[in-house]
């Protein structure tokens, strides 16, 4: 039953009729919900992203995806996460961030062709003005590059910076606890002795962003007047760094 309230959803918001398709995805995601199956969820919780998009709600769009996401890297339900970087790219377009968009569309693009599937064929018009958006913004080489960079990227590498890039959460203005997961990455990597562009390339970003903030460089400091021994049992009792080649 959810799976169908969710495939009924999805072909109303297609034909326009949000509201309809709005009351599907929110009595699919209850009734997931109520037995307790992650699919059944993660497919109400696109439905609801894609509608929020719609309505202008950036926002919320990028938590429904997210929640999304989460529950399907969780289970193994590789089909659907294209579908949900994409809808990432689409929300990162709306906020101008264009390189992530691009870089996003190149990610999905790959994931498609592993996994032999296309996009659902009533939107293509759809995501060709998402790419046009995107493509003009940025001009085609910049566009081009930043979509080679995402495709040349696996899934699971992808899906990890998407996280670490999330928005802000409310969080202390000092200590371990105030740093952004991306800033904690790069706290691990230069107490390794890792350089800026050794990091960048390990985390998906530029040089400048794995440039410390004076916050986070006092505590990179304070961490190199320790012992080795102290150093290393401080940076391990953190999260550890989820780069690139973490897997390799």
């Amino acid at each position: 039953m959810t799976w169908h309230l969710a495939a009924l959803g999805a072909l109303e918001r297609v034909d326009g009729n949000l509201d309809a398709a709005r009351c599907c995805a929110e009595e699919a995601l209850e009734v997931a919900q109520r037995l307790g199956s992650g699919w059944m969820q993660a497919n109400a919780e696109r439905l609801l992203g894609r509608l929020a998009l719609a309505a202008g709600q950036a926002t919320e769009a990028e938590r429904y995806i997210h929640d999304a996401l989460g529950r399907l890297v969780a289970r193994g339900f590789e089909l659907d996460i294209p579908e949900c970087l994409d809808t990432l790219a689409a929300v990162a377009a709306t906020q101008e961030s264009f390189e992530e968009a691009a870089r996003l569309l190149g990610v999905a693009a790959t994931g498609r062709d592993q996994l032999g599937i296309v996009r659902f064929p009533p939107e293509q018009k759809f995501w060709a003005c998402v790419e046009s958006t995107i493509r003009e913004a940025l001009g085609p080489d910049g566009y081009h590059a930043a979509f080679a960079a995402g495709a040349a990227l696996e899934t699971d590498e992808a899906v990890a910076y998407v996280r670490r890039a999330r928005g802000e959460r409310k969080r202390p203005s000092r200590g371990w606890d105030s740093l952004t997961p991306t800033e904690l990455d790069v706290v691990h990597h230069i107490t390794a002795g890792l350089t800026n562009r050794q990091i960048g390339e390990r985390m998906f970003i530029s040089p400048a962003p794995s440039r410390p903030t004076s916050h986070t460089s006092s505590l990179i400091g304070h961490l190199l007047t320790l012992p080795p021994s102290s150093r290393s049992h401080q940076t391990q009792t953190r999260p550890a760094p989820h780069d690139r080649h973490s897997k390799r």
